[in-house]
């Protein structure tokens, strides 16, 4: 290990094309949104937080203690300026005064169900500045090896054992992802986030996430989604369902709504998700009772939560006339895409949506 160790120096080379200049309300910007798409998940990652000092962790000590609520552990690096509150599953080390981790802020996620870093370092024309008036080079990545090389070191830096992951389940990867994007491309208009600059490694779901967010409310930005998605990825229809006390009501469809059935909750395969929420696959004969498309040979049906990840707020049925469609994972993974996005539209709503035609 170097005698000064730095995560930056990491990736400064290998990805100076890929770096932007921001300061720190964008950097929080990215954080809660990583954190929150944690948090709406079903999976518990170990969490490694650089803060530049214990201080100004202080300032977002209560996000983090959601966040450690629904983690492994979080590990905190940083100057040891102020004594940090204890927080459960939470463990800080204190790093030495001026050394280079001290100008580095950042996030790591290397978990098998999501792999995401935030890494930023303060411009050294900055440096002297208030904390706010700062700004930071950093990079946002989905990259494995980008991130298993850093969370081995922040790893060592800890005293931990480094837990390589490898790649993360891609359905599961994608998934998350796409909410996340969604997320930031909905909070446009209350923070000026160039995305483009920021999400350099995924322009095309950038520019998708874009245009939904352009649409007018919820339910029109879900209808947009599927109306465009289905040809892209080969499916013949796509029904969201919202769930209410007894039944899973659709919202939206490529179908005309008045020829899509409701589902009580627990009847049939979709309506079993209620009680079991997890992904469901079905074909040949049932396919058609499961799906508003009559010669339905296979269905895909996966759950969506709220922003808690503790309520289902509905489920999503994708149907094919093709048979045997969705049982080879590959295929099943631009369809965790579009479930992603489709979570980062509803996580925050709250309201009983009227549903809503497909345009003529």
């Amino acid at each position: 290990m170097p005698p000064d160790p730095s995560l930056f120096s990491l990736i400064a080379t290998s990805h100076s094309n890929r770096l932007f200049q921001q300061g720190i309300d964008v950097l929080n910007v990215l954080n809660a949104q990583i954190q929150q798409t944690i948090l709406s998940s079903m999976f518990e990652p170990h969490v490694f937080v650089g803060v530049q000092t214990f201080s100004s962790f202080e300032l977002y000590a209560a996000s983090y203690g959601e966040l450690a609520r629904h983690s492994r552990k979080i590990t905190v690096l940083g100057e040891a300026d102020v004594r940090p509150r204890s927080l459960n599953n939470t463990e800080f080390i204190a790093l030495p005064s001026g050394s280079a981790l001290t100008k580095e802020r950042f996030l790591i996620i290397n978990d098998p169900s999501w792999q995401v870093m935030l890494l930023a370092q303060v411009l050294a024309e900055t440096t002297e500045r208030p904390g706010r008036q700062q700004r930071y080079q950093g990079l946002l990545t989905f990259s494995t090896q980008t991130i298993e090389r850093c969370n081995m070191l922040a790893s060592m830096l800890a005293g931990q054992p480094a837990q390589p992951v490898g790649r993360a389940e891609p359905m599961l990867q994608q998934q998350h992802i796409a909410q996340f994007v969604m997320r930031l491309a909905l909070m446009q208009h209350t923070v000026d986030l160039n995305l483009p600059q920021l999400l350099v490694e995924v322009p095309a779901l950038v520019d998708v996430a874009k245009q939904v967010a352009q649409q007018p409310s919820m339910v029109a930005r879900l209808q947009w989604l599927i109306n465009q998605s289905r040809a892209l990825i080969r499916t013949d229809s796509i029904t969201i369902y919202r769930k209410e006390d007894t039944m899973l009501r659709p919202v939206v469809s490529t179908h005309p709504l008045d020829q899509v059935k409701g589902i009580v909750n627990g009847q049939g395969m979709i309506g079993g998700i209620v009680n079991t929420p997890q992904l469901v696959v079905v074909d040949g004969t049932a396919a058609a009772h499961e799906s508003s498309l009559a010669n339905a040979q296979s269905v895909l049906a996966m759950p969506i939560f709220d922003q808690s990840g503790e309520q289902m707020w509905g489920v999503v049925a994708y149907g094919t006339s093709r048979g045997g469609a969705f049982g080879n994972p590959p295929e099943r993974v631009p369809l965790a895409t579009i479930t992603g996005m489709i979570s980062g539209i509803v996580f925050d709503d709250r309201s009983t949506v009227e549903p809503q035609s497909p345009p003529p």
